[in-house]
C-alpha cells in the first residue's frame, strides 16, 4: 500500500528504496541516484527521479509500516472492505464491521507513529491525521480494484 506516485523510468528497486530510508536521508538518496542516471546519459530519467517530492511525514509513516507489517495493513484492508460490504447488502453488520475498521485503523495508526519516533522526525504529527490518511489510501486502494 505504497502511497507513492507514479514511479520515473529508473530502476523500480532503486525508486522503491527511497521510501526505506529515513526520511532525513530522502532527499539525498534521490539526488545521487538522478546524479548517477544523468552521469549514466540518461537525462530525463535523471530529471523525473529528481521530481520526485519528499514525502510528508505521516505518508513516509504509513509507507514504513506497510512495507514493514503487511500484515496489519491487510487486517486494515479487509476490515474496510466488511465494512462497504455491510453497507451495501448487510446493514445489521455495520456497526460491528465499523467498529472492527476503528480498530484496525487505530492499530495501524499506533505503529505509523512508533515508526515515526523511531526515526528521530523532530516532528509533531497528528494521529487523527494519519487515520485520515488511511481511510483515504485504503478506499483508493480498493476502488482501482
Amino acid at each position: 500500500m505504497t502511497v507513492a506516485r507514479s514511479r520515473p523510468p529508473a530502476r523500480d528497486d532503486e525508486i522503491d528504496g527511497l521510501y526505506d530510508v529515513p526520511l532525513s536521508d530522502f532527499v539525498r538518496r534521490r539526488n545521487e541516484i538522478a546524479d548517477r542516471l544523468r552521469a549514466a546519459g540518461k537525462r530525463d530519467a535523471a530529471e523525473a527521479v529528481r521530481a520526485i517530492a519528499k514525502p510528508k511525514v505521516t505518508v513516509w509513516g504509513i509507507n514504513k509500516v506497510a512495507r514493514r507489517d503487511r500484515a496489519a495493513i491487510s487486517a486494515m484492508l479487509a476490515a474496510f472492505d466488511r465494512l462497504k460490504q455491510a453497507q451495501l447488502r448487510r446493514p445489521d453488520e455495520i456497526a460491528a464491521a465499523a467498529d472492527a475498521l476503528r480498530a484496525a485503523i487505530e492499530a495501524v495508526v499506533h505503529k505509523v507513529m512508533d515508526a515515526i519516533r523511531e526515526s528521530g522526525a523532530a516532528v509533531s504529527v497528528d494521529t487523527h491525521r494519519v487515520a485520515t490518511t488511511l481511510r483515504g489510501a485504503a478506499a483508493t486502494e480498493r476502488d482501482r480494484l
